[in-house]
């Protein structure tokens, strides 16, 4: 740094060159460290992301896994009851063949 304003002071050998100069570095070094922040926060961001939809599959992994071994009439109880629905019209379904 200090030997890039050597140089615009003999070259251009006035303090507003200089002074520019400074300006330009500082405009430089907050917007690339603006930018670096702003990567942090959208990779921080992008990572939760991906970590709630890892959660997500192995949920709905673990619920096909239950689902998969009930009966048609506990299939229904557990979809009718879970939204508040009687389930009496479940019994019915016992002793229907299961495809």
């Amino acid at each position: 740094m200090m030997f890039a304003l050597e140089i615009a002071r003999r070259l251009l050998g006035s303090k507003i060159a200089l002074g520019a100069l400074v300006c330009l570095a500082l405009v430089v070094g907050v917007n690339f460290y603006g930018e670096m922040r702003w990567r942090a926060g959208y990779e921080a961001y992008r990572l939760e992301m991906l970590e709630a939809a890892a959660e997500a599959e192995r949920n709905r992994i673990e619920d096909d896994a239950r689902l998969k071994d009930l009966s048609l009439p506990d299939l229904c109880a557990d979809y009718l009851g879970s939204r508040g629905m009687p389930v009496e019209d479940c019994e019915q379904l016992r002793g229907l063949p299961v495809e």
